[in-house]
């Protein structure tokens, strides 16, 4: 459990200093930074339905609230 813990607080700790980096950004005055898909994502089509498909799947449960 312990070890769970670290790795959420780890996590946590990397997307705020995300967050942090776009709101600099932002108060700058500089657009977002623009993400580049290359390599193995260059070129790949996602549809519509396949990114509904994903949120179910990694939202599952709040899905389930709305039931």
């Amino acid at each position: 459990m312990e070890k769970y813990i670290l790795l959420r607080i780890k996590s946590i700790q990397r997307e705020l200093d995300e967050l942090r980096k776009i709101m600099e950004r932002k108060v700058e005055g500089k657009p977002p930074r623009q993400t580049k898909l290359e390599g193995l994502w260059a070129g790949l089509e996602v549809t519509d339905e396949e990114l509904e498909e994903a949120k179910r799947e990694v939202f599952r449960d709040g899905y389930k609230l709305k039931e």
